[in-house]
């Protein structure tokens, strides 16, 4: 369902409760079960606006209104416009819920001021995104109470013509601080421990197996093992090369190898500088340093206590971090297994570890306003597939040595940071990667208890006074009937030659303003004129869209200029057929009066006249005569523009060798 703005008119409400942001309203009539939509401003022209939209229902507003809220109506240009084009779509499109929405901060604000503000946002709940034919998620934006953001990740993906739906208790909400916007204390925990040599985890291969090797091992392909320090050092590298694309970046890195103890490794401690920037300008000899500490990272015949690390890394940064910095820990570790120690328990075991460390991390987030990050390395399937790979039975050091991110979880709950994320080396290539470029945290977005808030009283009186506004609505007579059915004949031609001629001659065939196409198409076209004057007002109006609207390479052209084929043959067709007489219809009527001054003007519309009607002269008051000059000339029109889409129709698309590749739509 479609509701055009040449059957419904469009109040735009200020400061109001029902119809507010981008909630519109209507008669239950009028939208009768519908929940979202398109509300689309100048449809089908270059200046086309599409904005998704909720939709309730209000008995109190008439069948002929759509209420609208003044800020969405100055978002698609229809604010103060009452003559403009637009239309609401209620289908033609796909819904569905956002499972996973990441916003970008724009504006100048701190990461913990947006997580707090859309933490405490009721204006979340329910709002709804668009994706179009041709968009991506990285395209659009949303307004919440007023602020911009950026959708910086939207799941789904690869959704088209799709509208999201934001949902509580159904959409993972997080928010992405730039690294260029934000300033950052990150402090990396790398596990150094034993376990940290198992390969169990895989990367791809930069080198395709060979023939033999295919022959040999039909199962193999381009995965190879590779150790969890491996991977680690890996992410490493690629977290650092991200950090030098960055410009002026205010964020700070320092990275620790913890196991039973824990170690500064970058910066070196002898240089007293505890952290350092990464970014375009860092000097080439911290860069080197980096990269060679992250070569020395290896499994440490360690064992793994991880709450002595956070508190390393708390002190730390209380020591070394800037006071207006956001204060994050990483910390990457295949996950400790904090069993109570047992008489034939070996390996890599912690006393009260899901005790302490929790309560520890639960105090520095509430004092120090530190957040943790955790990445679990490797997961417990993987490490099964790992034995039975090797043909080895467990054994209590084994167990010591298979992943186990319990804690990791809990340490992530109290800690304030992004969900635990597990698996093998893509996970935690892909985390660094994004950390490289900036900070996600994630957000808990309260409910929307009130969905559709009643009407105010100032959004009553803007309705009451709209309806008194309304007139009754009328029939068109059979007159009317023919000219309807010949303006959408015309605003099919024109939309399909415009088409056309972006294929072949990468421009619009026709360029009326919006103003312009709006006063014809929606106002004067189809509605009869009785005089010369009423007339000389539509021809004007059609003069400006079809002939100073025509495009300047076709409207200007001269004899033996080049064109393009079939622009050649059909600029060919727009000069030598009764297209011109659009040009003597106006400039005689509308500049030189009723019949033309003089005897050159008098014989130009004459032989008009009789082209189009079969008559030379016409009475200033003769109605009948007038309204059929006006059909007459909309007829001619439609039959010039049939030529050019059939001509446009036989030629090949550039570039596909498909004479069939684009087929002119003619409607009658």
């Amino acid at each position: 369902m479609i509701v055009r703005s040449t059957d419904v008119r469009l109040l735009s409400i200020t400061e109001g409760s029902l119809v507010s942001g981008d909630r519109v309203a209507g008669h239950p009539t009028l939208l009768q079960s519908v929940d979202v939509g398109l509300l689309v401003s100048f449809p089908g022209e270059a200046t086309e606006v599409c904005r998704p939209v909720r939709v309730v229902t209000e008995a109190q507003i008439p069948p002929g209104v759509l209420a609208v809220s003044e800020e969405t109506a100055q978002a698609l240009g229809l604010s103060g416009a009452p003559r403009a084009i637009w239309e609401l779509r209620t289908s033609g499109f796909d819904k569905t819920t956002a499972a996973e929405l990441c916003l970008e901060t724009t504006v100048d604000r701190s990461l913990e001021q947006a997580v707090q503000e859309l933490g405490a946002s009721r204006d979340i709940d329910g709002r709804v995104l668009y994706i179009g034919s041709t968009e991506s998620s990285s395209g659009i934006s949303l307004d919440v109470d007023g602020v911009p953001y950026r959708v910086h990740r939207l799941e789904p993906t690869g959704a088209r013509e799709t509208i999201y739906t934001i949902a509580h208790g159904r959409t993972d909400l997080s928010i992405f601080a730039p690294s260029h916007r934000t300033g950052m204390d990150i402090v990396i925990l790398a596990d150094c421990s034993g376990s940290m040599g198992n390969m169990d985890l895989t990367e791809v291969s930069e080198t395709p197996p060979s023939r033999w090797s295919l022959l040999l091992h039909p199962q193999s392909n381009t995965e190879k093992p590779i150790a969890r320090i491996r991977a680690l050092q890996k992410a490493l590298n690629d977290l650092l090369e991200r950090r030098l694309r960055v410009a002026g970046s205010s964020s700070r890195i320092a990275l620790i190898a913890f196991g039973d103890r824990s170690e500064l490794r970058f910066p070196r401690p002898t240089d007293g500088t505890g952290m350092i920037e990464i970014d375009e300008n860092t000097r080439p000899e911290l860069v080197r340093q980096f990269q060679d500490t992250i070569a020395t990272l290896k499994a440490e015949t360690w064992n793994t206590n991880i709450g002595q690390a956070l508190q390393f890394a708390a002190s730390h940064i209380s020591q070394y971090g800037k006071p207006n910095n956001e204060r994050l820990i990483v910390l990457i570790s295949d996950g400790a297994d904090w069993r109570a120690r047992g008489d034939d328990a070996k390996g890599e075991l912690i006393e009260n570890a899901l005790d302490e460390p929790v309560s520890l991390m639960e105090h520095l987030h509430e004092s120090m306003s530190i957040h943790l990050h955790a990445i679990g390395i490797s997961s417990a399937e993987l490490y099964d597939r790992y034995l039975k790979r090797r043909g080895e039975a467990y054994t209590p050091q084994h167990l010591g040595h298979r992943p186990n991110h319990e804690l990791l979880e809990h340490l992530v709950t109290v800690g304030g940071g992004d969900p635990t994320r597990t698996g093998d080396a893509q996970v935690l290539e892909e985390y660094l990667q994004g950390l490289g470029g900036g900070v996600t945290r994630s957000l808990h977005f309260p409910r929307n208890e009130t969905t559709r808030p009643p009407l105010s009283q100032h959004e009553r009186e803007q309705i009451a006074n709209a309806a008194q506004g309304l007139a009754p609505s009328v029939k068109p007579s059979r007159e009317d009937r023919a000219l309807i059915d010949l303006r959408d004949r015309l605003r099919h031609l024109y939309h399909e030659c415009n088409r056309y001629c972006l294929v072949f001659g990468k421009y619009r065939m026709f360029n009326a303003s919006p103003e312009n196409y709006n006063e014809l198409f929606e106002y004067e076209i189809h509605v009869p004129v009785s005089s010369s004057r009423e007339f000389r007002t539509f021809i004007a109006d059609v003069y400006n869209v079809f002939d100073e609207g025509l495009a300047v390479e076709l409207r200007r052209w001269k004899k033996g200029q080049a064109l393009p084929t079939p622009l050649d043959e059909i600029v060919t067709v727009l000069h030598a057929t009764q297209f011109g007489q659009l040009s003597v219809l106006r400039h005689k009527l509308v500049h030189d009066g009723f019949q033309g001054e003089g005897a050159e003007a008098a014989r130009l519309l004459a032989e008009v006249y009789e082209t189009l009607i079969g008559v030379k002269t016409l009475a200033r008051d003769d109605a009948a005569s007038w309204l059929r000059l006006q059909k007459a000339t909309l007829d001619m029109l439609a039959g010039v523009l049939d030529q050019v889409l059939i001509i446009f129709g036989r030629a090949q698309t550039p570039g596909s060798g498909d004479e069939d590749s684009l087929q002119p739509v003619i409607r009658w």
